[in-house]
Parts: C-alpha cells; structure tokens; sequence
C-alpha cells in the first residue's frame, strides 16, 4: 500500500539534487563569522571518477591541496578504495566539521602519509578545541584483521591533535544475519499457538534493536563532540560504504533543524547514500545474495526511533520512513538500483518515477502538521529504541497487537 500512491504530472520534481556549490555557499559565511583558519573549496576533477570512483564528481576539501592536484591523488592512494577524508558539515559556533572517509591503508607496518596526516590536523585545527576525533565504527578485533590485510586504522600517534575511538557496530554480515533471525522468528510466530513463539520473537527483535542502540549511541558520541566539546570528527568504517553513512546522516538530522524537513531529509538521502557511494545494489540483493544487508532499513529504523522522542521537532512523519523503506526493496526507483552515482547516471534507463517525485507528488501524507522548526535538540544521550512494529509486522495483525503490549 506504501507504493499506490497518486502521481499528478503537474507536480515538479523537487530539488533535491546533491550540490556541493551549495553546500559551500552556507559553509563559506559561517567560516568567515567564526573566523576559522580553513579556506574550503570544490574539487571538481573527479568526473570519470580516476581519483575515487564511489564518490561523487565533485566535493568539498581545503582549498590548500585543491591547487596540489599531486597531493590530492597521494591521500586518495592511502584510503581504501580512494575514499579521502571529505568535508560534510560545519558547525555555526564551535566551526568543527564533520568529515567522511574510509580507513586508511596502514597494515600491521602502520605505514605513513604526511599528506593525509597534514590534511586530518588542517581539520582539526579549525574546531573550537584544535582537535579531531577519529570515530571507527568497527570493533577494535575487525580493525586489526583489515590491518593484516594491509588496511587499518591511523596512528594516531603521527596524526597532530587528533585521537581515535571505536565503536563496535557490526558489519553487513551481522545485521543480515540479525534481520534474517528477526524475520523468521516473525513468520514462527504468525502460528499464535506455537510454542514459546512470542518469546523467541521478542528476543530476536531485541538483538536488531542493539545493533540500532549502537548508532545511536555513536550518533549521540558524535554530535556531543562537534556541538558541546567543540571538536572536529572524521567518521569512517572499513570502505564507508555502510555504517559511515549511518552516522554522518543520523548526525546531520540532530544537528541541524533544515535536514529534520521533508524535502531536507530527502536531499540528505541523496547526498551521503546515493552520491557518496552506498551500495544499494549489492545490499538490496539485485546483484548478490551474499552482499545483501539492510543497512538502508537500519538506518530509517534508528530514525524512526529519533524521531519518537521529539515527533513536532520533524516536519515528516513515520508514513515517509515507512515509505522508502518499502521504496527501496521495490525495484520501482532508479536511484536505488545502483552502486554508486556514477552507475546511477551510466544507466540508460530514465528516472522517470523518481522516489523523490512519489514523495512531492504525496507531500501532504508524509507531513507531520504539529511541526515545529526548532534548532534545539538534545542529544546528551542516546534513546532508548523501540521495536518498529509498523514495519516488521504490517502484515501481522495480531502479532503486531501482543508485540505492542509486550513491548
């Protein structure tokens, strides 16, 4: 029912296009307030992708190394997969920034890259608090088996004012196997008479809901940091294909009151999963079984559970979550049948359906009418989560009564 809605052609697409022009006409006048020691601008030489081909054709670094082509290119060369340390966020008081990467290619050797070592402390030295926080949201054991592989983590000891945290969220392997527990524990129960059905289905939601409570929490850890402590953070995983996406966009959400509104949050979409690289090919499964992971579903469930805590704070409402999360798995919407933007505007197929026309052309279903534009929102800890019975159990009824009186 999530994808019958009513398609008016008079209706324009949204702007929602990922632009990092911009991005940096509102970051520019607030560097300049804060009189913060960082000139940033547009690296626009990434157009058939050489440098990295996940990452879109332009983005946003110091424009320090932009007019050092040769420096850009060794960076990229030391992150796996070229995914260099990029600027996504500033904030307006304490002028630290919010960058993503993926982990650098140190091995057990911890090899070393003054370029990138340089550009982390340039970072750094533009917070408030001169520092940089390195947020990995691996465990530490999986950091150390990429650094056998010849990746890793930075050394945080050669990296000036900066320091490393880990965060112990799981890979794609984990959350598929927690998802595909979870779903199958629901199908045990539909026999309401089964034994001991509802007990096993509660604690497989349980064990989804830590891996939600873990994003959470490093959410939380990063926005403190950045709002409160005053320290620039660089959040990356292995490839930053999955759990940096996460967090960058589950922190922009609570840090800033224009990404909490309905097309806001769809441009957010756009911008830190489809052209920064989230592959949504492989983790639907239109490829591979064996790369399938519901990351995107993880992710809009630990949004959902934000959004509980403060809903007038939100000018969108669980009915566009619930939305693309059934969007996603459809197969209807071209920007969520690639792996990238570069796959998305090779395809020849037109986007004529465009998710994000869907969202406009139904904007009144998906707004929540108690909105209240605020900047305030607390993040001093992380929520408590609640089990998504609407989406899980939607085809549930009587699942979804028990499920929402045992909690």
């Amino acid at each position: 029912e999530y994808l019958a809605y009513h398609l008016d052609k008079k209706i324009r697409i949204p702007d929602t296009k990922y632009s990092p022009e911009v991005e940096l006409s509102k970051l520019i006048p607030m560097l300049k307030t804060l009189s913060v020691p960082l000139e940033l601008g547009i690296f626009d030489q990434n157009e058939s992708r050489y440098l990295c081909p996940s990452y879109p054709q332009k983005f946003i670094i110091p424009c320090r190394i932009i007019q050092h082509r040769e420096e850009v290119e060794k960076i990229a060369s030391f992150r796996s997969r070229g995914r260099l340390p990029v600027v996504r966020w500033i904030h307006r008081i304490t002028g630290a920034v919010i960058c993503r990467s993926s982990q650098p290619l140190s091995g057990l050797v911890q090899r070393r890259c003054k370029e990138d070592e340089d550009l982390i402390s340039e970072y750094a030295l533009c917070a408030l608090k001169k520092h940089l926080l390195i947020v990995d949201a691996r465990p530490a054991i999986a950091a150390l088996g990429n650094a056998l592989m010849g990746k890793g983590v930075e050394n945080v000891k050669k990296y000036r004012n900066a320091s490393l945290q880990y965060h112990n969220i799981e890979n794609i392997h984990a959350v598929r196997k927690s998802y595909f527990k979870l779903t199958s524990e629901i199908s045990r129960a539909k026999l309401v008479d089964a034994p001991n059905a509802f007990t096993h289905l509660k604690n497989a939601a349980g064990s989804w809901q830590k891996h939600i409570q873990k994003l959470l929490v490093a959410t939380c850890k990063v926005s403190r940091a950045v709002a409160v402590d005053g320290m620039s953070v660089l959040v990356r995983c292995s490839d930053g294909f999955d759990r940096t996406p996460q967090i960058i966009s589950l922190s922009k959400l609570i840090l800033d009151s224009q990404y909490r509104t309905l097309m806001g949050f769809c441009g957010l979409v756009e911008a830190e999963w489809i052209e920064f690289g989230h592959k949504f090919l492989d983790r639907v499964g239109l490829k591979s079984s064996s790369e399938f992971s519901p990351i995107f579903l993880q992710f809009l469930d630990a949004v959902q559970n934000v959004v509980r805590t403060k809903p007038d704070c939100f000018e969108f409402n669980e009915e566009l979550l619930l939305f693309l999360a059934n969007a996603v798995y459809s197969g209807m919407f071209n920007r969520f049948r690639h792996n990238d933007s570069r796959g998305l505007r090779e395809s020849q197929e037109q986007d004529t359906t465009s998710v994000w026309y869907y969202v406009s052309a139904n904007a009144a279903h998906f707004l929540n009418k108690n909105f209240k534009q605020t900047e305030i929102f607390d993040f001093s800890k992380a929520p408590e989560t609640c089990f998504w019975n609407r989406y899980f159990l939607r085809d549930y009824p009587e699942q979804l009564r028990v499920m929402s009186q045992i909690g």
